[in-house]
This record gives C-alpha cells, sequence and structure tokens, in this order.
C-alpha cells in the first residue's frame, strides 16, 4: 500500500475487483491503529509531496487540487480534511 501511494479506499476497490470476499478484505485491511497511523502518514507525505507541485497557485485553488487528488488516492473525505488542516500551514507559507 505504501509502495504504490494508495489509500485503502482505492485498495479496497482493488481487491474486490479481484474477486476477494468483503469480510476478508474488512478483515485484512483495517486492522489496528498501526494501519491508521500508516495511512496518516502516507497521506501526508503524498499531500507535502503535490504542495511542492502547487507552488505559487491561490491557497484555494491549491487547496481544492490538493483534496482531489488524494481523494483520487483512495482516501476518506474526513482524513482528508483532517490532515488539510495541519498542512495548511504549508500551503500559505509556501503563498508567501
Amino acid at each position: 500500500m505504501r509502495q504504490k501511494g494508495k489509500g485503502p479506499e482505492l485498495i479496497k476497490v482493488e481487491l474486490k475487483r479481484k474477486g476477494i470476499s468483503q469480510e476478508i478484505i474488512s478483515k485484512t485491511l483495517f486492522e489496528g491503529k498501526e494501519s491508521s497511523e500508516n495511512n496518516n502518514e502516507l497521506l501526508k507525505t503524498l499531500a507535502r509531496q503535490k504542495i511542492r507541485q502547487l507552488h505559487g497557485l491561490p491557497v484555494e485553488t491549491a487547496s481544492r487540487r490538493l483534496l482531489g487528488f488524494l481523494a483520487r488516492r483512495g482516501f476518506s473525505l474526513e482524513v482528508i480534511k483532517e490532515v488539510l488542516k495541519e498542512i495548511k500551514k504549508d500551503l500559505i507559507q509556501d503563498d508567501d
């Protein structure tokens, strides 16, 4: 998951497409606190990389594009918004 830069929702869809049952996916993919922490770290890493590409854009545009990018990578909207609050200061600093 970490190597490909894919979030849990995208992986879930891919596994389902390959014929793996929902029960197995839920049991193995979303186990434990460590999985959640890894997802947040991956999300932050991807967000920071994308922020560099969005340098020079207005904060609103950069935020919107960043949100769309992370959503397409398979992260939930609530987790994205949580991380964006933390990273928003990076966007504002880059804009100066």
